[in-house]
C-alpha cells in the first residue's frame, strides 16, 4: 500500500518477468518470476527518496566476491 514517501507504487517489469520477493523476507534474494498482476509478492514502491521498497524492506545489493560479474539483490 503506498504511503505520503512514495512517488510510485506496483510491478517492476522486463517483458513478461516481473520483480518478485520469491517468497523472501528481510535478508533474502530476491528475481524475476512470471507477472501474474495480483501485486503481492510482485508490488513495489519508489520513494522520494530514491529507495525501491517491498513493504517495509528496502532492496539493496550484497556485493559479491572481488572479480564477480554479478551482485544480489537483497530485501
Amino acid at each position: 500500500i503506498p504511503d505520503k514517501h512514495d512517488l510510485a507504487f506496483g510491478s517492476i517489469k522486463q517483458g513478461a518477468m516481473c520483480l518478485d520477493t520469491l517468497g523472501h523476507t528481510q535478508g533474502g534474494t530476491i528475481g524475476l518470476y512470471e507477472c501474474h498482476n495480483s501485486g503481492g509478492n510482485q508490488e513495489f514502491s519508489l520513494t522520494k527518496d530514491g529507495s525501491i521498497k517491498h513493504a517495509e524492506h528496502c532492496l539493496s545489493l550484497q556485493e559479491e566476491a572481488a572479480g564477480s560479474l554479478t551482485d544480489t539483490l537483497i530485501l
